[in-house]
């Protein structure tokens, strides 16, 4: 049970703002990010939990870790991610998140179908040159 609390407390309701990061639209679905994605893996660290989160559609978020790390995560359909207000990390196993654990979006409870790091400077680098920064 104390874990559980832990796990909880860890990945407290993320409340934040789910705005699409400058010139990546909003397409509802991961595919802007399809291409600076890894292979498809099992878990991530969060350590310190999760920063902030995005929501793309009713599919797929994006989670951040740190300012240089981010991860696209596709659930199970879920109807209220993409209005959601706050999300929520349900994980058996502190301080990580794994294909098998839950998003919870407003009340509505999702299954984690796929995680997919991603490489955060390379788009980043992307971005400020179709900007000219």
């Amino acid at each position: 049970m104390k874990q559980i609390i832990a796990v909880c407390f860890c990945f407290a309701v993320l409340a934040g703002c789910a705005s699409n990061p400058p010139g990546m639209g909003n397409s509802g679905s991961g595919q802007p990010y399809l291409g600076y994605t890894s292979d498809p893996i099992n878990r991530f660290a969060a350590m310190n939990g999760i920063r902030s989160w995005e929501s793309i559609s009713d599919e797929y978020l994006v989670m951040r870790t740190t300012r240089n790390k981010a991860y696209l995560v596709k659930v199970w359909m879920c109807p209220k991610l993409p209005y959601a207000r706050s999300v929520q990390v349900i994980s058996a196993m502190p301080s990580t998140v794994r294909r098998s654990d839950k998003i919870v979006a407003d009340g509505d409870s999702c299954m984690i179908r796929e995680i997919r790091q991603i490489d955060v400077l390379k788009l980043k680098a992307d971005q400020a040159a179709s900007t000219g920064k």
